[in-house]
């Protein structure tokens, strides 16, 4: 978490992303037709690289929004130049495109049916000594459909704070509330990305049918969670090691995989975070096959905040920064990044999911294949497990997280 930074806030499926530039140094490509699909796959390689990060270590629950921080660094990276922009393209996955294919995808996913909620938006919120170049403020227009506002940090602080939390707020329908608690004396810029979710299941679980049972943790621990249950004609797929189940929201806009490591010989469970990877999330993909299970899940409920500067920077992303990074996209005054927060918040139950998820960037001023089974099949997730949020026609994951079990306290 970012010392400047402090902020609160988060709920539902909302994702939202800010950055803090500070004073320190593009254009855009965009030749070929903007590809939502093309968008999808960089971001799904990006969210594998960055759940690697954030698991390493980490036995706790996990939940993030890889679409909400790529969408955010597109951002940045439509005003980066040199090594910034190759580190910046290495890390996200950006194409040449990267800019209009997020434009693309991000249009794909505010075009849901009414039966779900998706809702991306974009907010750029320059200090007012900072001149943006009209190049970039096109861009940030026409591809990511972000509000550009400009606000008076140095002497206006707490406006400016209370400006960029009630747009928050707005955006993510009163989920994320105080984003931002504090912002460094010499922040030039802040970068926001929010998307919102909340749809009710396909086929819901009935709630008569929800069990207390043991659910069994990592560390040989058994608390009790309430174990949801339904059954019916489901997509299916089991690989070596693994099962997984494709549970479709209300219009099939989106829907959400959940991946269950098998019982071994041993009567262990195989490793969990293996699984977590793009050449296992593609077979799932598209090895689905319908198939009559009884799934067992648990109703959970889940926050999280991550500082993810020193996470970015073991990605690769280094010189962003430094003193040394070039965004000259952007403006003439010298600029790098400060800070990097994203915060999430997630509640599946038996009717549906809502999910939300934020992020800021501070820049300162520079001092397998299915096996088809005659018999129901039993899909009882009652120890960890990994599960995604997935726009259904880019494909892309909006949201992936590792349910651990229960945390005390919470």
């Amino acid at each position: 978490m970012t010392r400047e930074a402090g902020k609160r806030g988060l709920a539902l499926t909302i994702c939202l992303f800010a950055f803090f530039i500070s004073s320190a140094r593009s254009a855009p490509h965009a030749d070929d037709k903007p590809d939502a699909r093309r968008a999808a796959e960089n971001v799904n390689a990006f969210a594998f690289d960055l759940y690697a990060l954030l698991a390493k270590n980490n036995p706790a629950n996990l939940f993030f929004s890889p679409q909400n921080i790529s969408e955010a660094f597109a951002m940045l990276h439509a005003g980066a130049g040199g090594e910034t922009a190759d580190e910046l393209r290495r890390v996200f996955h950006y194409g040449e495109t990267a800019q209009a294919d997020m434009g693309a995808l991000r249009a794909a996913l505010n075009a849901a049916g009414d039966a779900a909620v998706l809702e991306a938006a974009n907010a750029v919120w320059p200090d007012i000594s900072l001149s943006l170049k009209e190049s970039y403020r096109l861009t940030l227009k026409n591809n990511f459909g972000a509000e550009i506002t400009q606000l008076d940090y140095r002497n206006d602080t707490d406006k400016a704070i209370q400006t960029i939390n009630d747009w928050t707020q707005k955006q993510t329908r009163g989920k994320i509330r105080d984003l931002i608690a504090r912002l460094a004396a010499n922040t030039k810029l802040v970068l926001t990305s929010a998307v919102y979710f909340k749809s009710n299941w396909d086929a819901e679980f009935p709630k008569a049918d929800t069990r207390k049972q043991p659910f069994r943790k990592a560390d040989g621990t058994a608390p009790e969670v309430e174990l949801m249950s339904r059954s019916g004609l489901i997509a299916y797929c089991a690989g070596d090691g693994f099962q997984a189940v494709r549970l479709p929201y209300r219009d099939g806009t989106c829907a959400m995989l959940v991946v269950l490591p098998e019982k071994q010989k041993d009567g262990r469970f195989a490793p969990l975070d293996p699984l977590a990877s793009n050449d296992v999330f593609r077979r799932i993909v598209e090895g689905m096959q319908w198939t009559e299970v009884i799934v067992r899940m648990p109703k959970f409920r889940n926050e999280a905040r991550y500082e993810l500067s020193d996470y970015l920077r073991r990605a690769g992303l280094a010189r962003a920064f430094s003193p040394g990074a070039q965004f000259d996209g952007i403006s003439d005054t010298p600029l790098l990044v400060d800070q990097v927060a994203h915060k999430t918040f997630v509640d599946v139950s038996e009717t549906g999911t809502e999910a939300a998820a934020a992020t800021f960037v501070g820049v300162r001023a520079m001092a397998g294949p299915p096996r088809p089974k005659p018999e129901p099949i039993e899909f009882r997730a009652d120890h960890p497990f990994l599960y995604y949020i997935v726009e259904s026609s880019a494909r892309v994951i909006l949201f992936m997280g590792r349910y651990a079990g229960p945390e005390a306290g919470k």
